[in-house]
C-alpha cells in the first residue's frame, strides 16, 4: 500500500543553506528522525535521492541564508550527539543540478527521434480471428 507524502514530510528549502544530518534506505527511519528533530525545535525536512537505483531519503535541517549560519547549526547538531557526519548543503547548487538533470540530452533526443520514425506497421500485434 503506497502512502502519499504530505506537505509536512517534504519541504523544499526557501533559501540557500541546510545541514544534512543523515541519509536512510528506509523512509520510515527518515520520518522518525524528522519528527524527533522537529520536537526539539529544528526545521527538519527530507529530500529523496536515487543512488545506484535505490531511493535514499536525506534528512536535512535548516532554512538558512548564509554559510556561517549553516556552520553554526552543524556545530550545534554535532554537539548534541549522533550527528558527527553532518555536513553543509548549498541548496541553490542542488536545485540547479536537479534542473539540469531534468533536461533531455542530445542522446535522449536522438533515441526519441529514432523511436518515432519506426514504421508503425512493425509494431502492430496480429489479432487472432
Amino acid at each position: 500500500m503506497e502512502q502519499e507524502a504530505s506537505t509536512q514530510d517534504v519541504v523544499m528549502p526557501k533559501v540557500d543553506w541546510s545541514v544534512q544530518v543523515r541519509a536512510f534506505c528506509q523512509e520510515v527511519d527518515a520520518k522518525t528522525l524528522i519528527q524527533d528533530l522537529r520536537s526539539k525545535g529544528y526545521e527538519a525536512f527530507s529530500l529523496k535521492a536515487v543512488v545506484k537505483g535505490r531511493l535514499w531519503p536525506r534528512v536535512r535541517v535548516g532554512d538558512l541564508e548564509t554559510k556561517d549560519e549553516a556552520q553554526d547549526l552543524r556545530d550545534t547538531l554535532k554537539s548534541i550527539g549522533g550527528f558527527s557526519d553532518a555536513f553543509l548543503v548549498n541548496n541553490s547548487i542542488v536545485i540547479s543540478q536537479t534542473e539540469k538533470a531534468a533536461k533531455p540530452t542530445k542522446d535522449i533526443e536522438l533515441v526519441a527521434k529514432k523511436l518515432t520514425s519506426v514504421n508503425a506497421k512493425s509494431l502492430e500485434i496480429p489479432t487472432t480471428k
